[in-house]
């Protein structure tokens, strides 16, 4: 039942995937998608680029890439009941540690690489100083990570959600390109 139940999850996901991009192929699209009333009102959407470009935006809004995040991850590394409410709030816990630094001394860097050229070579060097600080905190974090899960599940489930994040933003970028193609 455990694994049926981790089978539609998936189906879940890749059906929300194909069904983001309106230009999938039609036989794809119309044989693994169920007419629904919203997918009838993103076809009328289509034709119209301002109202496709906010159809994609909620599409791909943040809880819905959540919820695909979550099927796709605990489908591919077949976690268990007991070990998916232990693993998500590790998960969730250090990507928003690893958000937030993002958030704040990324952004800061970012603000700082824009006017390098008209930086002294102090005003560099503490820049310099700051992006290295901000790279041993990500790397920090992610050691950290490792180590909170590895509590969890197993050195081989660890390496395989290294690989399915990698699929997952692989998918959601190539899904998201096909959507700024079509509004372009």
């Amino acid at each position: 039942m455990n694994k049926m139940k981790l089978t539609l999850h998936l189906l879940f996901a890749i059906l929300m995937l194909i069904g983001c991009n309106p230009n999938a192929d039609q036989s794809q699209s119309n044989a693994a998608k169920p007419e629904t009333e919203s997918s009838n009102e993103s076809k009328k959407d289509a034709n119209n680029a301002d109202a496709h470009t906010k159809s994609t935006q909620e599409d791909l809004s943040e809880d819905k890439i959540q919820s695909l995040k979550v099927a796709y991850f605990t489908s591919e590394l077949n976690l268990s009941t007991q070990e998916a409410e232990k693993f998500w709030p590790i998960y969730n816990k250090h990507n928003r540690i690893y958000q937030d630094l993002g958030d704040t001394e990324w952004n800061t860097i970012k603000e700082g690489l824009r006017e390098v050229d008209t930086y002294t070579d102090q005003e560099a060097s503490q820049l310099l100083a700051r992006y290295k600080l901000y790279l041993n905190q990500r790397l920090e974090n992610r050691l950290n990570f490792m180590d909170d899960l590895s509590s969890v599940i197993s050195a081989k489930k660890i390496m395989q959600l290294k690989h399915a994040e990698y699929n997952f933003n692989k998918k959601l970028l190539k899904q998201y390109r096909s959507s700024e193609a079509t509004t372009k």
